[in-house]
């Protein structure tokens, strides 16, 4: 019997071999597994990285692009406003001409005002003065004195007419 028991425990130690190397190649079959998940999980973020950094890269691109559009838009904002700033001040320049053209025509209506009542005044005084000379009555020229010069009557001299200190009507005659 001694010989079945020593079979049954090397078939026991078989048994516990074979469970053993099963355990084994399962383990080893499960560590390649892994091994083959990490390698292909570690190629997968690998490839993620590559297309984060392009993305990244491209992402840079657009923000320099966007930066330089940006500080365009600044350079035409500042260009505006001093476009604005001169216009505004050329609208004032505008205005104080205005402002001076309409004093101007306002002194120039008055100077008129002024000429235009002188000149009635003138013309009445004319018109008096008229009617002052029209009460003279000059006399024929066959009837003049010697004395007198025989001029035309355009010719005469204030010393020709005589002088009446405070009268303020002649008498026809």
């Amino acid at each position: 019997m001694k010989s079945l028991s020593h079979l049954s425990v090397k078939m026991s130690w078989t048994l516990v071999l074979l469970a053993f190397l099963a355990l084994l190649i399962a383990l080893s079959a499960m560590g390649l597994y892994a091994v083959n998940h990490s390698q292909r999980s570690f190629e997968t973020s690998v490839r993620q990285v590559e297309a984060g950094t392009q993305q990244a890269d491209s992402a840079s691109s657009t923000m320099g692009a966007i930066m330089a559009s940006v500080q365009r838009v600044n350079e035409l904002m500042n260009e505006i406003a001093v476009a604005s700033n001169e216009q505004r001040a050329g609208i004032g320049e505008v205005n104080t001409a205005v402002g001076d053209m309409d004093n101007t025509t306002q002194q120039n209506a008055a100077l008129v005002e002024q000429a235009s009542l002188a000149a009635s005044q003138l013309q009445a005084e004319a018109q008096r003065l008229d009617e002052a000379v029209a009460r003279f009555k000059l006399a024929d020229r066959s009837q003049e004195p010697a004395s007198l010069p025989s001029h035309s009557v355009g010719s005469l001299t204030a010393e020709h007419v005589p002088r009446l200190a405070g009268q303020t009507s002649y008498a026809a005659g």
